[in-house]
């Protein structure tokens, strides 16, 4: 607490002389913000100001002028997706970056050079372990995951894990698939995406009182990182959010009937194998598309979770 209240009124930004009407039309027309009268004392001195929700920018005239490349304004924005696409749209440079705990950021630049950055809060919650942080996916996620798919692919005869120039596109699917919420698996020791995972087909009471199951799914590793604790701990973490914050009384799991990989590491956690479903879900088989597969099935309920937490736990100790 300090002795005053502070706020901020504007950001201030350098431009050149006579470049008013290029910032009108980046400020204006591709970010959408308004244009302010400057009081007449200021008029004189050339420059233009902008206001957007609560962001207002000032930008001032120098004779001198050198763009700013280190120093920066930090903006909030919703949907930045969205607003990503539309930079890119007006040939504005976008560079995702992952590494800003809690936010999805890029940066870019104005017509002008000033550097720019862009951030929007995640939505969903993040989990962190002590190996593995599961951040809601996204773009700043896309070229990590692409050198992830590109290692030893041999585990993924089952599973649906995209080639690396297909990732952008894969992640924009994932991020739009009705009753998903994806994940990014972050790998501590370096701080790059390795895999993805999910909380998915949310069921409710018939009530509509809250939730009563959901799955762990679409779930991949690169091979760099498989049987290395990351699933383990990726699971618990999920389980637990699962049990004690969404208040569950069944989380389930299912694979290819065929995949005996992923049974075999579902089975080391001590999760209940409950049998097969015959031609239940879509094959992720290469030369199977379209076709069923058989899926094998596997589940913990609220009374099977302690147990389970504690195989877990141990596991990775």
């Amino acid at each position: 607490m300090t002795d005053h209240s502070f706020a901020l009124h504007h950001v201030q930004l350098a431009v050149p002389p006579g470049s008013e009407e290029e910032c009108r039309r980046f400020w204006g027309g591709v970010l959408g913000m308004t244009e302010l009268d400057k009081p007449p004392e200021l008029a004189a001195r050339g420059g233009c100001w902008f206001r957007g929700d609560g962001l207002e920018v000032h930008l001032g005239v120098e004779q001198d002028f050198a763009p700013a490349r280190k120093a920066h304004p930090g903006i909030v924005v919703r949907d930045l997706p969205a607003l990503a696409t539309r930079l890119e749209a007006a040939g504005m440079p976008v560079t995702w970056d992952g590494a800003f705990p809690g936010h999805r950021r890029f940066y870019s630049s104005d017509p002008l050079g000033n550097r720019l950055e862009f951030l929007e809060p995640y939505g969903d919650p993040v989990f962190e372990g002590s190996l593995v942080r599961l951040e809601p996916l996204g773009p700043e996620h896309v070229a990590d995951l692409a050198r992830a798919a590109e290692e030893d692919r041999a585990s993924y005869g089952f599973t649906l894990v995209p080639r690396g120039a297909d990732m952008a596109a894969y992640v924009e699917t994932q991020r739009a698939r009705t009753g998903l919420t994806p994940y990014a698996q972050i790998r501590l020791a370096d701080g790059r995406a390795v895999g993805c995972t999910g909380l998915w087909d949310p069921r409710p009471w018939p009530d509509g009182r809250g939730l009563r199951a959901i799955e762990i799914g679409f779930t991949w590793l690169a091979a760099s990182a498989q049987g290395t604790g990351i699933n383990a701990e990726a699971k618990l973490l999920l389980f637990t959010h699962a049990f004690e914050t969404l208040g569950v009384v069944r989380t389930d799991l299912k694979t290819d009937a065929r995949n005996q990989h992923c049974r075999r590491a579902l089975e080391r956690l001590g999760i209940p194998f409950e049998g097969i479903l015959r031609n239940w879900s879509v094959s992720w088989a290469p030369g199977e598309e379209g076709a069923l597969r058989d899926s094998a099935m596997f589940a913990v309920t609220n009374t099977d979770w302690p147990q389970v937490k504690a195989t877990i736990k141990t596991r990775l100790r």
